[in-house]
């Protein structure tokens, strides 16, 4: 965003926000604003990554289908690097995954009067 400097060092490039930004401060947005803006750009990135992750796997299913030679050098070390492609493929996008649940934050429990009733 122009105009917006981060307020801290940077988490996998994106720019954290202080609790205390004002609304109305030259440069600043809302917090929550900030967050949304973060839990926006993770979202990209986790769903790019896991397109990724489907991409890498349909390559992995059509070399497993089409090998006709197991036995072949060439064909098994197609195979093992077509699966490393589709694990680090995978490991990046549940990586994304933990780090955007780790944003989210669970909802306040509710104060409730205790019951008269036994």
């Amino acid at each position: 965003m122009p105009g917006v400097k981060p307020l801290g060092p940077t988490l996998r490039g994106v720019p954290p926000f202080e609790m205390g930004v004002v609304m109305n401060a030259p440069g600043r947005f809302p917090i929550e604003y900030a967050y949304s803006e973060n839990r926006r750009i993770l979202l990209a990135r986790m769903d790019k990554a896991f397109s990724t992750y489907s991409q890498e796997a349909e390559k992995l299913s059509v070399l497993l289908a089409a090998t006709t030679d197991p036995s072949s050098w060439t064909s098994y070390h197609d195979l093992l690097k077509q699966r490393t492609a589709e694990v680090v493929a995978y490991e990046q996008y549940c990586r994304l995954k933990e780090e955007l649940f780790t944003h989210i934050q669970p909802p306040k429990a509710q104060e409730r009067r205790e019951s008269s009733v036994s």
